[in-house]
């Protein structure tokens, strides 16, 4: 092997790694909020929208108001980028916090959990059937 292709070999591996790494990453992170999370009743009190000409990028925040069991309450915002479902202001939702970090609070939807890790597994699918059909229209002529 040349030392292009040694290179070119090396860094593939490492893209692969931190893929495996991020996508391990949201499965964790959304498990712990299923597992360690208190579930209690929200209510969304403010939904943002920003996008940015420059980065091609919108995003969505939602702003929920919840209570824990100690009677303290709360109002955080969620990132729902890559939750598909849609809200409104004054929906009643399930939401799950921390006990540890009463402030930290997630939605309970497979979405809403999960949205990130689905959305990236869908590209990274697409994306490796997209080059090996290009390969083999490649190879064919």
């Amino acid at each position: 092997m040349t030392l292009p292709e040694v290179i070119g070999s090396l860094f593939i591996k490492v893209i692969k790694t931190l893929l495996v790494i991020v996508l391990l990453g949201s499965i964790a992170y959304g498990s712990y909020f299923l597992l360690f999370g208190i579930e209690t009743k929200g209510t969304v009190v403010r939904i943002e929208h920003h996008s940015s000409i420059s980065s091609r990028r919108s995003s969505t925040h939602i702003w929920i108001s919840y209570s824990t069991q100690a009677g303290k309450s709360y109002e955080t915002s969620i990132d729902s980028s890559f939750n598909l479902e849609s809200y409104s202001i004054g929906e009643t939702v399930s939401v799950l916090y921390l006990r540890e970090e009463p402030s930290e609070a997630e939605i309970k939807s497979i979405m809403g959990l999960y949205g990130f890790f689905i959305h990236l597994s869908l590209v990274l699918i697409l994306s490796y059937f997209s080059y090996k059909w290009s390969n083999r229209k490649k190879q064919n002529t």
